[in-house]
């Protein structure tokens, strides 16, 4: 045996750990089911614009209607309109603009710049595609957004205080289209 094949050999396991290394790295960074970025991806990408001077805003998401779902047609339906919300939030988004599922049916999408009339037409665009019907297993199913805005860094200028905004906001917009359904049901 010679000096390159025994180097070459020695290589192999070392290029293998690497690709290995990479791919350990992929999958921790995004989630399982929809293919979208995870919260530990998001969470390391916000630390690091946080330390940057360049503005940007965090759209904090929840899927209204999604737990009926779930009662009613059962997990696997659950998961499949899950995915589709996702492929849309992310076709939506662009692929300039970040989108991660942080766990059950709440969804980030990042975007840079904070100009009101970019935000506001983001904002309409994501709406308008989760407003589009759902249909899983023959069954049609009409689900909205609840959608909390942070901007960096006049709301926050870390990871936890603008998703901790984001979150505030986007769940006082869920309390607030839950009063208008009961005030309709009296």
């Amino acid at each position: 045996m010679d000096y390159y094949s025994v180097e070459r050999t020695a290589c192999i396991p070392a290029a293998k750990a690497s690709v290995r290394a990479s791919e350990i790295c992929i999958l921790a960074s995004i989630d399982e089911l929809t293919g979208l970025y995870n919260r530990r991806y998001l969470g390391e990408l916000l630390d690091k614009l946080c330390k940057g001077e360049n503005a940007f805003a965090v759209f904090y998401m929840d899927l209204n209607h999604f737990k009926a779902v779930n009662d009613e047609l059962g997990h696997a339906a659950g998961d499949a309109i899950l995915k589709e919300a996702s492929e849309r939030m992310r076709s939506c988004a662009g692929g300039d603009n970040p989108t991660a599922r942080i766990g059950g049916d709440e969804f980030v999408v990042v975007c840079p710049g904070s100009r009101l009339a970019e935000i506001k037409n983001m904002e309409s665009r994501l709406r308008e595609v989760i407003e589009k019907p759902f249909y899983v297993d023959g069954e049609c199913r009409q689900l909205s957004l609840s959608i909390g805005i942070a901007v960096f860094p006049e709301d926050g200028k870390t990871y936890d205080s603008l998703m901790q905004k984001a979150d505030h906001r986007m769940y006082q917009e869920k309390k607030k289209e839950n009063q208008k359904k009961e005030s309709r049901k009296k």
